[in-house]
């Protein structure tokens, strides 16, 4: 046990370390659509791609205030908690010509009734995009991700390296979307309920799925992940499926508000103290948040093109 959190803070340490030196996400080039005030001379502008070379970027970028509720069920505990977190998250696709590249991070700290409730999540992954149109085309990438959540009743731990996906994905003017096969090793992991079962997810292969669409204004991402755990393999290993919406309306005068709803569950075998076999434990959590990001895509250049002169 006390390896495993000299491992967690080693981790936590590097990963924030990272984080401190990224700069929040805007695609290279990206501009605002603005008329070059030629109207009247018949004169008209109109937002293109550019493609030379073909480039296309999508970003999420939030802060916010979250609130949540966790319940665990089945091992021999149960219970519920709920809890205030102040949340940083981002998520970034972005490709130049066969290059590609996907970078996700979040970051949350704050408390709930069961005690202090944290997160530090972060995947880097590089690889090249076949330009079936310059928008869009299947993708390979590999690189390595990582999470470490705790609350008073559930800790979820696992560090992927390496992690690769393959898939397809497609982003245009305003819509993008994306949907991947994933693979990793997790070379340290952990998975806890209940604040007494457990199971060790150290030196275990992991196999899941991803997708997620962005369509201004709005983000939807789901990802499902099965890790064969080394202290019991295929026998009722760990599942995560997290899933979240967001959305960045403009209100009126109001811009830049950011309203997300999130969903996960976590079920598996775990071990209870003094058991020798697995039994199912279930961790079910909800929340909702409220801050300040949205959406952004790019690159976007303005072409003058001659229209009817005016009268």
């Amino acid at each position: 046990m006390r390896a495993r959190v000299r491992r967690q803070r080693t981790w936590a340490a590097v990963f924030l370390a990272w984080l401190a030196g990224e700069t929040l996400p805007t695609p290279a080039g990206a501009q605002e659509l603005v008329p070059d005030a030629r109207w009247d001379s018949g004169v008209s502008c109109v937002p293109e791609r550019e493609f030379t070379p073909s480039v296309s970027a999508a970003s999420w970028v939030a802060i916010d205030a979250r609130g949540s509720t966790i319940r665990v069920v089945g091992s021999g505990a149960d219970r519920t908690t709920g809890s205030a977190t102040l949340d940083f998250s981002s998520f970034d696709v972005r490709s130049r010509g066969i290059l590609s590249y996907r970078g996700t991070a979040r970051l949350a700290l704050g408390g709930s009734s069961a005690g202090v409730e944290g997160e530090a999540a972060g995947e880097i992954l590089f690889g090249l995009r076949v330009p079936i149109t310059p928008y869009e085309g299947p993708f390979m990438r590999l690189g390595m991700g990582g999470r470490l959540f705790g609350s008073g009743i559930l800790i979820e731990d696992s560090t992927g390296l390496p992690l690769g996906e393959v898939g397809y994905e497609s982003i245009g003017a305003g819509v993008g979307w994306g949907m991947a096969a994933r693979s990793a090793y997790v070379v340290w992991g952990g998975f806890e309920t209940g604040g007494q079962a457990s199971r060790d997810l150290d030196d275990a292969p992991m196999f899941g799925a991803a997708a997620w669409m962005m369509a201004n204004p709005a983000l939807l991402r789901l990802e499902w992940q099965r890790v064969y755990a080394s202290d019991g393999g295929t026998a009722l290993p760990i599942d995560i499926v997290q899933s979240s919406g967001c959305t960045a309306p403009a209100l009126g005068p109001v811009k830049g508000l950011s309203l997300c709803l999130d969903a996960s569950l976590s079920t598996g075998g775990v071990l209870r103290p003094g058991a020798t076999d697995l039994s199912r434990s279930t961790a079910i959590a909800a929340g909702i948040s409220v801050g300040i990001g949205g959406l952004q895509f790019g690159p976007v250049r303005m072409i003058a093109r001659p229209t009817a002169p005016m009268p």
